[in-house]
């Protein structure tokens, strides 16, 4: 997806002692965002992560910037362990508990995504990595297809 916004800039604020006028264009393409400045004589540009811009907006911004609420709305909306590492001991819990597990599949993985502090997507994700089939609780993937790697024969 290919999205593109531009900010003209006006040096009349009285608050800022080195803004000049220019023109900032932002290209976000698939995960880079292609930032150019230009000013009346010149022009600058680079390459970034659209990842590493919107941290850096985010960082710009101050608690009364409009924008800032959506951010802090979308953090608080996580799971508490969302992006946390596993760990070989969280590993062998979700194991235990999904081989122990009685279907509804569905009512499982809330249940261990709530217990987990995970959301459902990375309870799922993890438990075919660890070799648990995600779909019926108390059963194995196939050797096949445990851990995602496909086993080939001959």
């Amino acid at each position: 997806m290919i999205r593109e916004f531009q900010l003209s800039i006006d040096s009349s604020d009285e608050h800022e002692v080195h803004q000049r006028p220019g023109i900032l264009r932002v290209s976000v393409i698939g995960e880079d965002a292609h930032v150019i400045w230009e000013e009346t004589g010149a022009r600058g540009s680079f390459r970034v992560s659209a990842r590493s811009l919107l941290l850096a907006l985010r960082a710009a911004w101050d608690a009364e910037h409009p924008g800032t609420a959506d951010f802090e709305r979308r953090q608080r909306d996580r799971p508490a362990n969302s992006h946390q590492p596993w760990t070989a001991e969280l590993d062998a819990q979700l194991r235990d508990t999904w081989l122990a597990a009685e279907p509804p599949a569905s009512a499982r993985i809330g249940e261990l995504a709530r217990a987990l502090g995970r959301s459902r997507a990375g309870i799922r994700a993890r438990l075919a990595r660890i070799g648990c089939d995600p779909d019926v609780p108390g059963r194995l993937l196939q050797p096949a297809t445990a851990g995602g790697e496909e086993v080939s024969e001959g």
